[in-house]
């Protein structure tokens, strides 16, 4: 998949964000060539594909000693942001090592 990057370089930067963004859309049958990531704060990531608009949202973040656990939602957004409708649900998680030894 190729990315683009709108409004903020440091998404280049982030271990995480990519290999992440693929894996949801993977478990969310969405096949695409390009994937515009247009911004992300610490519990969203905002997306294009395709000309459609997509919210991947991370709630119930807890830790543990190694690692960093969620559950995510990727929701479509009809209307502008008026409503929206969840097309998957799902757990991840990641060894803090992989993101700390990184930065």
């Amino acid at each position: 998949m190729k990315y683009n990057f709108i409004n903020n370089s440091e998404f280049k930067d982030n271990i995480l964000l990519i290999p992440f963004t693929e894996n949801v859309l993977k478990r969310s049958n969405i096949k695409t060539e390009t994937i515009t990531i247009d911004d992300w704060d610490l519990d969203r990531i905002y997306l294009t594909i395709d000309g459609k608009e997509y919210t991947i949202r991370m709630w119930n973040i807890w830790e543990t000693e190694k690692m960093v656990n969620f559950e995510w939602s990727l929701i479509t957004w009809l209307n502008g942001e008026s409503s929206g409708t969840t097309l998957t649900r799902g757990y991840s998680r990641f060894r803090k090592s992989d993101y700390k030894d990184k930065q």
